[in-house]
């Protein structure tokens, strides 16, 4: 049997591939996330959740505007919903071997970044809109955060459920957060 003959062995693209990575750890890297000071802070509450005891203050806002007796000192808890992190973690090997492919295919690194970039964004994108991964799905909103939702009712969300406003599943409310989900080359 003969053997096919190919311009390259594969020891020859592996170390063409190292070559060009090595220049890229040197020089560029992708970054994914939200590149707005403003909407950052909001994805950080949402990324890792929050913990706070209700002030005399708010007691006097959740009755005026949702109708709710909170006492001072009751505890409010929006649970962690890591959609960075849990994306990264969930699709990290698919990112891995798309970079791989890009970048024999592509033959540019920062094309290839670039690529993945894109990718990885709209993985993101896509575990906001699902209310999770493909590992974890994020805990539903609670019975408390839909009062508050339905007592807002003022920008024509369906009220049966197939609007995102009222759905449990969490990740959209105004869509803020995911119309600010980017990527972005950045020199090291």
């Amino acid at each position: 049997m003969a053997k096919a003959k190919t311009s390259k062995s594969a020891e020859q693209i592996v170390s063409a591939l190292k070559a060009r990575l090595a220049g890229y750890q040197d020089s560029q890297t992708v970054c994914i996330g939200v590149n707005n000071a403003e909407v950052a802070t909001y994805a950080q509450f949402y990324e890792y959740g929050w913990v706070q005891r209700v002030t005399p203050k708010q007691t006097g806002y959740f009755r005026r505007n949702y109708g709710m007796n909170l006492r001072v000192g009751t505890i409010l808890n929006n649970p962690p919903r890591p959609f960075l992190r849990g994306t990264f973690k969930a699709e990290q090997t698919a990112w891995a071997s798309a970079l791989k492919k890009a970048l024999v295919e592509l033959g540019s690194t920062k094309a290839a970044l670039t690529y993945v970039g894109a990718i990885a964004q709209e993985d993101v994108k896509q575990s906001l809109m699902s209310g999770g991964t493909k590992l974890e799905k994020f805990e539903e909103r609670s019975d408390f955060t839909m009062a508050m939702l339905s007592s807002d009712y003022d920008d024509g969300q369906k009220l049966d459920g197939t609007g995102t406003l009222f759905r449990r599943t969490p990740g959209i409310r105004s869509g803020v957060l995911h119309r600010s989900i980017t990527y972005w080359m950045k020199d090291k």
